[in-house]
């Protein structure tokens, strides 16, 4: 093999270890962008479901013979609404990446005259911006709903968290 030889076959060997790692960084970027596109539509399809249960409650009054169906979008009438609203919470983390577990469940009397509200404690633990992906999808859960504590554990790599969501409940 002369000079001229080797120095191509070099050349070759350099430029196939560029473009393989130059593919090999495309491909991974491409798939940072498939998980932020479909964490974005979990977010886009809870917001469409909130908006969507919002607006029909909001086109009837309470008088009318549908509102209690409307209503039942956002509020637990039933154990089995709480079923519901309990699996809803656990795929949303799931989908994210985050492992949960309901710790707690107690249903708490309010002042309001048609409503009580349940409250339930989630244990959640994953990678920090999941956990923290997952927070804000509780904030649009398609029920009237809201994050009365958090608690966050930023641990190395992983971040522990607990959460009290309270929702509305029929009395």
């Amino acid at each position: 093999m002369n000079n001229s030889s080797f120095v191509l076959l070099i050349t070759s060997i350099a430029l196939l270890a560029m473009t393989a790692t130059t593919a090999a960084f495309v491909i991974y970027k491409q798939e940072q962008a498939g998980a932020e596109v479909r964490t974005k539509m979990i977010d886009l399809k809870i917001w469409s479901d909130l908006t969507s249960a919002e607006d029909s409650l909001i086109s009837e009054t309470v008088g009318e013979a549908g509102s209690r169906s409307r209503l039942r979008a956002l509020v637990l009438l039933s154990e089995s609404d709480t079923i519901d609203f309990l699996t809803t919470v656990e795929n949303t983390a799931k989908a994210v990446g985050v492992g949960v577990t309901t710790v707690a469940l107690e249903e708490e009397k309010i002042a309001d005259p048609y409503f009580n509200e349940l409250s339930a404690t989630f244990s959640l633990r994953g990678e920090g911006r999941s956990v923290e992906r997952v927070l804000k999808l509780f904030e649009l859960l398609p029920y009237r709903s809201y994050i009365e504590s958090l608690t966050l554990d930023r641990g190395l790599g992983i971040t522990n968290a607990t959460v009290v969501i309270r929702v509305s409940t029929i009395k």
